[in-house]
Order: C-alpha cells, then structure tokens, then sequence
C-alpha cells in the first residue's frame, strides 16, 4: 500500500462522455456478478455490503475496482501505476481505506456513475508541485476578480430580459417561469447573476459537484446541492417534485422571518427593491451566513414531523399528489413577495420580486429520477416543481457551461412533459447567450487614447484586454505567477492540456477534441451541420473548450457557435499546435474526411491555412536558436518580406524583391517600399459584409493579431492582411496597409482586378488625412488561382479520382504607359515611411491629380510545394507528398460520386443517370440523340466522372516542367 494520504475527490481528468461510455461497461459487469435484473437491483444489493463482507468478498470487490480504474489507461490516465494491476485491487478490501472504499462505491452506484472512483485521491497520482502551486494561484486570482468592480451592464441587460420573460408570460403558460444562460466558461456568468442580485431580491444555489475540475468561486452549497440529489424516491419521479416544494415552502418562510431582523432596508417604509436587495445580497456574503442559513432550511425541511415527513415521502410508493406540496409553497412564496412589495413604491402586483439561480445546473442532470437508466433526471424535477410556483411573482435562471439543449432547455417535441409536447404553443424561453466579451472598463476603449506601438501591442497586458473577462481578471490580480502562466491557463482551458499531450497513449478523444478547438481557434472552421457527430462534438466544445454560444433561436432545436477573436487564445492554439506531433494539414483533413467540419469554400480555407502555416514558419524562422520550441511566442511582428518568403519561399520571392509597382515604375522596388513594414495576424476573424475592408478596418485587426476572411458580398478579394509601416512608432489608420488576396480554385487563369478603389463597395481602402497631401502608401495585391485537375492521388481521397496540383508564380510589372514619377528619374532608395507623405513631393505641379497607391501584385497559378514553400513542414511531422495530398483533398470537391460505395465505372454511370446534375455525357442526354449533348456517339459510355462540384470540364495534362513557370515578367492590365 501506499503512503497514507489525505483521501478527497480530486479535480476530474476526464469528462463526463469519458466517465458514461467506460461506465456502461461496469453495470454489466455489476450485473453478472450480482446476478441482478437491472441497474437498480444492483444498487439494492450493493447497499447491503457492510465492511465485514469484504474480506469473504475481496476478490469480487478487487475485480470491480480494477474494471473501473484499468480502462483509464486507454484515455489521459492519472491513476496510480500500483492500482492498475489486479492484486493491488483485491489488496485494497483487506486494507486500512476498505470502508472508505466501499462507502464511496455504494455511493457511486447510487448517482449512477463511477466517476469519484477514478477521482479518489487514493488512487490518482500525486499531483506535480508546479501544477499544485498553479492552480492555487489561479484560486486566489479567482477570489481577487470577485471583490473587485463589476463592469459593463451585463447584469441590466439579464435583469431587463427576465423581467421581460416574466411579465409577458401567462399563469397557464407551462414550464416558462425559468430560463437557461447557456454559455462558455470565463464569460462571467457567476458573476453577472451575481450582480445582478443587487437589483432584485435573489436566493443563489451553487450545485457545482463534489471534485469538479478547475479552481470555480464561489464554493459550493453543498447541503443544498446534496438534499437536491438524494431527496425523494428514485422509483417515483413526483416524490422529488414533492421534496423540492417542501424545501421550496421552508426556504420562504424562513426568509420572510429573517427579513424582519434585518437593518434599515427592512426597517424603513420608503425603502426601494434596489435597497433590499442589496442589502439581502450583503447579508448572505457576510461571513458563513450564506451557508448557516441554508443549511437550517435544509435541517428544517428533514426534521419536519409535518405529515408525510421527508423520510416517508422518500419511501412512499403511492401516487403522490403534487398540487398538495405546491399550494404551502405557493402560500409561503406569495407572503415573501408581499413583504418585500411592502418596501417597494412602485406596488404593481406584477412587477418581479423574487429571482432564485442554480449555478452548475447541469450537476443534477447526471441524476436519474426512475432508475439508472430513465431520460428523467433531477433537474426535470426541478424544472417540474419550479414549474408549479407560477402564480409567485418568481423567476428562476439556470446556469450552465455545458449546451445540451435537449437536457436545459429541450425543443417542444423532446420536452419531457406530455403537456408541453401537446400544447399548443411554445412557452419556453429561449436559453440567454448574451454575456460579456471584449468588456470596457469605466466605458473607455480598449486602445488607450495615446495609442500603442506594434511591439505593445504584441504584449500580454495589451492582448489580455479582448475576448472574455477572465483574461484580464486574471492579469489584474497582480500576481506574477498568474501573469506569467496565462498563456498555460488558456491553454489548458482550451485543450485540457497545459503543455500539449505529454504521452502518446493520451485519451484519443479528448485530444482529437483539442485538436479541433486549436484549430477552429485560428482558422475560422465551421461544422458540417447535417452530420449528427458534428453537432455533438459542437455541443462538447462549448461545454469544455472555451468555444462561444451566439444565439440559440426560440426553437432551440440547434444553436449557433464558433470562435470568436481572442488574441490570448489564438497565441495558445498556436503554441498548441505546434508542440503537437501531428501536421496542421494532416489534421484538418482527419476532419474534413470524418464528417465534422465542412470544407465550404475550399479555395478560402486552404488560403487561410496557407497563410497561418506561413506566419508560423516565419515565427520559427525566428527562434530557430531557441532549443525549447514551447518557448516560442506567436504574438509578435513578422516583417513583410520574411512572411512572403516563409510563404512562397527564397527562390520565388528573389524575383518579386527587385520589381517596381504595377501602375507605378520607378517609384520604389518591392523591397524598398516593405522594407519597414510588418504583419502580426495569429488567426482569423470574418467580417460580416464590406463596410471594414479599409484602413480602419485593418488598424482595428491587427490590434487583435487578427487577418480578415471577407464577407462573402466582398467584390474581388476574400482576405485582407493588415501591413503597418514600422514597429516602434504608434499605429494609426494612416500607417496601415494591406495584403489584398483574391482566391479561385480553377483552372481557368483569368486575373480579376484588384485595386484599394471603392473596396468597400463606396470608399477606398486608403483615406486622405487632414493635410489634404497625396498618400503614398503601398499595398499588396496577390491573385490565388488554386486551380485543380484530374490526376492519381487516389489515397487522398480513397473512394474516387482527385487532383494533380501545378506550380506557376509571377510578379505582374508594370507596362510602359503606367505612371512614372518623372520621365528622368531614378528609383527612390530610402525604405519607404508613411511620415515622408506629410511633405509636397518633387515633380507634382499644382492641379495635377493624385497618383495612385503603388499596387504591387502578385499572381500564384495552382498550388503545390514549387509554388508555397508554406506547404512544406519544416518540423519534418509530414513528407512533402503526404503534405501535397493533404492540400489537393482540401481543394478538391466532394460530389455525389466522390462519396459513392461502389466507385466501379458501371455503377458511377448509373448514379449519374439518376441526374442529380447536368454535364456533358451520354449518361445525362442519352434520352436526346444529339451528338454534341452526348459527348460524340449517342449512346457511348464514358470513362470520366464528374468529380468536382465546382470545378469545369477539362482535359487531364502533364504537369508543367521548370520552364514554363513564369516569374515576374508579364503582361496585360
């Protein structure tokens, strides 16, 4: 055995879908070894174990310990090497903890999950003294944002909302006197209830169970979360009904003589709610009041002697009356709200008095109502008898970071009340989202007037400022521990990971979903919606990896979510990801094949990978001194030059350094005019529709660290990244620029015009200033032309033909009529600065018109390694060809034939006479008779597929030779 230790539940390393599929396994086993009918019969046998049987039974018992803890080897194991081996587990009922052990394995049984088991400090290992002196830092860190200023009015808008739910609802309108706040963890939902009660009397419950994860506040009630749990028969759903109402009428009527004892709130007649309530709010965070109080609620309700006490409802088998428990409770709830109404001047007799949350509401969905194995939990329970106090002017919010809709807030048809499922019409609350990001202290903007630097900008007390209000929370604390290991906390917040997967037998799922999160952080991914697996792995990352519910619309069949800009998680996906083993590429496809995300515009997600996987490069580039590659920080500069280079390479980009603007020769070379210029993008944002693509819109991003994936109504480009012009001087709009980047996954090599003119739809890109001088600053146009044909990497995509991608480059130059400074002048050599604009340049006489912003474009024609250096793993994780499948399975499209079972040319033409579509063939216009419509002879079967959705006929070439890639010599506008 082991060195004694202090026995607890520790912090879970698992979640709940790990804990539910291993535990099915255990009741079958329970089952045979109890020869038990059903998971209940198990319970009943189980509880009759007392610690003298166990040294008759310590082999039985041994077997069970081992069947729960052994599988954890499978996932991201923390249990104790010694208890995963049989022996040891028999050897634990003859020991000095077997009573503690079986008492918990009773208890387990009973919630219906063995998750505690596999928590119990007895078995895990020790927990590192790093990672201790971690989570105690973030604890303090925690308590310090408490009892600190609350800011923003998130807590108005909740308030204005319920009061709103509360008085457009009817008393026969079932179960609409609740509503869920569903939404992301660091959000500060706590927080915002919390406040909240400081303008309505409010009653808060915090359920949070027994050793969960991570370092919440405030603690728990547990006296109150365990009478919600163990409360009323597990064979009679209504008995709990019944208890809750008991507790319900108790915790009223105690409150109501409480009051009465209270300072001048309660004492004077001219009082306002606001008063009471804050005054009600001061007094439950007064020392261990909150918890002395409702503990005596608690002791009041199990002491009754009332008939029936709580102990024979618990054991009551009859049919069970509801309306007889709600009617005390709805009496006790009314004289409340009479009281505080007393104190009020406004006394409408529906204006909302009372307001009750439940914190981690979700604690009591893991807790059958009728069995193991019944979809009734104790939440329904709760649901049900908060749903029988409507005639008490109450409202009651329900808390949660998981996203099971079906469980919080179900649709009418999967409700499981008969009631509301016949009805009519739906009364039920569309669950609230709306919580605070991107929070202004004292309303003043996150950019402090004076401005910043490129380099502050990059900073941790800059970028800490934007997304959820944990981040900041946590940096004003003042601790340095937790200033330091903020990048850490996000990370483990994000992936569950601190540093990434430490082993390579870590729980595949949990990393695949980490995997995901990282990902969809930086890289916009959206779900493939019509798959059933997409949708859950959605509802997992909300719950456990920080991803953000939007809206949830009144049907609440689906809800909408993603990943919006938060520097502070972009910089910790991308330590994440490139720690990871795995190629970004390789992984994205994993996705893509497995039916969780959608590819969607295909040209425009590899562009944006393309680009990350350049700006990581060029990130590596520069710490390539550095021996620990967890050391590297992503949040910085990257000049121009050296991100273009990390994208198209050294070779390609030698030709593009030394060429002039495309509408201005003898201006400045390429490498003069971005000599002094930077990108720092860390992910992507998207914008909603044209009215950013302009400087503003780009000194707005790369304050962020963020590139633009155009709205797609953007005329002509799909991606802006913002260039400024040096790193030490303050960014403004007039210092900012941008690389305009167009996508076409065609074959056809048109060019579409870029140009900074009317971008928005009405302005330029480039504003004038207040000077009124003509602006000079340059810009980037690059035309991806991914274009794709018919060829043999059949592995990449396994059940059809895919495409072979080719490389052409060029550096577009300017032709002889395109606007010169003057007929005799030379290039200019300085590198170029926004400041040299603020004076009258030689060679303009008054009247002339402005010249344009120097456009340098570049054209890129297909796609492989030749052409994007980018697409080459410098960490070695992937060959060169495994990388050019990845991209060519990412560009290509999967058609009803892509994804056929029988890919036989037979059995193709068929499918193809099905006509979900037209092309040209025999098997489309057979029924016509007409040689062109047919494709020659009417009637001759043919050999190809139509393999792409987008893509237009063709015919297969060889892939061009060295010599007829073009760079930097061509040709029309």
């Amino acid at each position: 055995m082991p060195q004694m230790k202090s026995l607890r539940i520790l912090p879970d390393f698992l979640d709940q879908a790990a804990h539910n599929e291993m535990d099915q396994e255990i009741w079958k086993i329970l089952q045979r070894r109890f020869r038990a009918k059903d998971n209940a019969d198990v319970v009943e046998q189980l509880s009759s174990v007392n610690a003298d049987d166990l040294r008759d039974k310590q082999e039985t018992f041994g077997a069970l310990l081992h069947a729960i803890l052994f599988p954890t080897t499978y996932r991201n194991n923390k249990i104790e090497n010694e208890y995963l081996n049989l022996t040891s587990c028999e050897d634990v009922f003859s020991g000095d903890h077997a009573k503690d052990v079986l008492q918990l394995l009773q208890t387990c049984a009973q919630k219906g999950t063995f998750a505690d088991i596999r928590n119990f400090s007895l078995f895990r290992r020790p927990v590192a003294t790093e990672d201790a002196n971690f989570v105690e830092a973030q604890e303090k860190a925690t308590v310090s944002a408490w009892s600190r200023t609350f800011y923003g009015t998130a807590h108005q808008l909740l308030y204005k909302n319920i009061k709103s739910m509360s008085s457009s609802r009817r008393k026969d309108q079932l179960y609409s006197n609740y509503v869920s706040i569903v939404q992301s963890s660091g959000t500060g939902k706590s927080r915002t209830v919390d406040e909240m009660a400081r303008l309505v009397f409010t009653f808060p419950f915090n359920l949070r169970a027994e050793g969960n994860s991570g370092y919440a506040y405030p603690a728990a009630d547990c006296l109150v979360r365990d009478f919600l749990l163990e409360e009323g028969s597990r064979k009679k759903p209504d008995s709990i009904v019944a208890a809750y109402l008991i507790f319900f009428r108790f915790l009223f009527e105690r409150t109501a003589e409480r009051l009465h004892t209270l300072g001048n709130s309660a004492g004077g007649q001219t009082a306002i709610p606001h008063q009471l309530a804050e005054e009600w709010r001061a007094h439950l965070a007064e020392g261990n009041t909150r918890s002395e109080f409702y503990n005596e609620v608690v002791r009041l309700v199990t002491d009754s002697t009332e008939w029936p006490s709580i102990t024979k409802l618990k054991q009551n088998e009859d049919d069970i009356k509801i309306s007889s428990y709600a009617q005390p409770a709805i009496i006790a709830g009314k004289r409340l709200s009479d009281i505080i109404n007393s104190y009020a001047h406004d006394k409408l007799p529906d204006s909302l008095r009372l307001v009750m949350y439940f914190d981690e509401a979700h604690s009591l969905m893991q807790h059958s109502t009728e069995g193991i194995n019944s979809h009734l939990t104790r939440y329904h329970a709760l649901c049900k008898a908060i749903n029988q106090l409507t005639d008490v002017p109450l409202f009651v919010v329900m808390l949660s970071t998981t996203s099971q809709l079906h469980n919080l807030s179900p649709a009418k048809m999967f409700h499981p009340s008969m009631r509301v499922q016949g009805g009519k019409q739906d009364d039920l609350q569309a669950p609230i989202t709306e919580m605070p990001f991107d929070l202004l202290c004292d309303n003043e903007p996150l950019v402090p007037p004076e401005g910043v630097t490129l380099d502050d900008a990059c900073e941790l007390k800059f970028i800490c400022r934007f997304g959820r209000p944990l981040w900041r929370a946590f940096f004003m604390s003042e601790d340095t521990d937790v200033q330091r290991m903020l990048v850490d906390t996000a990370s483990s917040k994000l992936t569950g990971y601190r540093r990434g997967p430490q082993t390579d037998d870590e729980d595949i799922g949990h990393g695949k979903r980490a995997l995901l999160a990282a990902l969809s952080t930086r890289l916009l991914l959206e779900f493939e919606p019509a798959r059933e697996l997409a949708r859950k792995m959605e509802v997992e990352l909300v719950e456990s990896n920080l991803r953000i519910a939007y809206s949830v619309p009144k049907h609440r069949e689906y809800f909408r979510s993603g990943y919006p800009s938060e520097p502070i998680l972009a910089e910790a996906a991308a330590r994440f990801l490139n720690g990871s083993k795995f190629s970004v590429p390789d992984s994205l496809t994993s996705f893509v094949k497995s039916g969780l995300i959608s590819k969607g515009e295909r040209g425009e997600l590899v562009m944006r990978l393309l680009l990350l996987e350049a700006f990581d490069k060029a990130t590596r580039k520069t710490f390539e001194n550095v021996n620990d590659r967890k050391s590297m920080t992503f949040d910085h500069p990257i000049p121009v030059i050296d991100f273009l280079k990390a994208l198209f390479g050294e070779k390609n980009m030698k030709t593009v350094l030394d060429k002039d603007a495309r509408n201005r020769a003898n201006w400045r070379t390429f490498e003069k005019a971005f000599g002094n210029a930077y990108v720092h993008f860390t992910h992507f944002g998207k914008s909603e529709n044209e009215s950013v693509s302009n400087q503003f819109g780009a000194w707005a991003a790369i304050m962020r660290g963020m590139a633009i994936q155009c709205s797609t109504n953007q005329r002509n480009i799909d991606c802006i990244i913002p260039i400024v012009f040096g790193r030490k001087e303050k960014i403004t709009p007039d210092r900012m620029s941008a690389i305009l980047i167009q996508v076409k996954n065609r074959v056809d090599s048109q060019v579409l015009a870029i140009d900074e003119k009317k971008l928005d739809g009405v302005d330029d890109f480039f504003r004038k200033g207040n000077t009124g001088l003509p602006d000079n600053r340059p810009y980037i146009t690059i035309a991806m032309h991914l274009g794709i044909q018919d060829a043999a990497y059949k592995d990449a995509l396994p059940k059809a033909k895919l495409h072979e991608l080719e490389a052409s480059f060029e550096c577009v130059a300017p032709t002889g009529h395109m606007l010169t400074r003057t007929a005799s002048s030379k290039r200019m050599e300085t590198l170029y600065d926004p400041k040299e604009d603020l004076h009258p340049r030689e060679g303009l006489k008054g009247g002339d018109e402005d010249p344009p912003h120097p456009r340098y474009e570049i054209v890129v024609k297909k796609c492989n390694p030749e052409t994007f250096a980018a697409m080459i793993d410098d960490y070695k994780r992937a060959s060169e060809e495994k990388a050019t499948h990845d991209y060519a399975y990412l560009l290509a499209g999967t058609s009803v034939y892509d994804e056929h079972p029988r890919q036989d040319e037979e059995n193709l033409a068929a499918v193809r006479k099905l006509k979900s579509g037209w092309s040209i063939g025999d098997d489309y216009y057979d029924w016509t008779g007409n040689d062109f419509l047919c494709g020659g002879t009417p009637g001759r079967s043919r050999n190809e597929s139509n393999d792409s959705e987008d893509a237009d006929p063709m015919q297969i070439v060889g892939a061009d030779s060295p010599e007829d890639i073009v760079m930097g010599s061509q040709n029309s506008d």
